[in-house]
């Protein structure tokens, strides 16, 4: 996962206040509509905000964000901001997402093999893939 870390409103990656909380709500689990509705938000601008934070913090999809941002505590509640093994969770997440994100690059190969889309040379073949 790559990321750039920047501050030009003294938040971190320079994110406003708003994103913050769109970014809290999607960590608790909430769909867009979810999070539009508690914001009195519609769902497209839900959809906008997250694909805005995407770009600001450097990763491609919703669950970047949020893994990025449990990992560099962006995101705390209320009631519980110091979770008990914490350090043992993150590495678990970051092992999850790594994972996750061979089996989005191994899906994407099979689409494509399957629109016969040819294969550039650099791209490992499908069967390659561990899962």
């Amino acid at each position: 996962m790559s990321h750039r870390e920047h501050k030009p409103n003294g938040q971190p990656f320079g994110l406003t206040r708003q994103e913050l909380i769109i970014i809290r709500l999607l960590c608790e689990g909430l769909t867009n509509v979810e999070i539009g509705a508690r914001l009195k938000i519609s769902y497209e601008t839900v959809r906008s905000h997250i694909t805005n934070l995407s770009h600001k913090l450097g990763v491609s999809s919703r669950m970047e964000v949020a893994v990025l941002a449990v990992s560099q505590n962006l995101v705390t509640t209320d009631a519980n901001p110091e979770v008990p093994g914490r350090a043992d969770l993150l590495a678990e997440l970051e092992v999850v997402h790594g994972k996750i994100e061979k089996y989005v690059r191994r899906s994407r190969l099979l689409v494509q093999q399957l629109a016969g889309v040819p294969k550039p040379d650099a791209e490992p073949k499908v069967w390659e893939l561990e899962c």
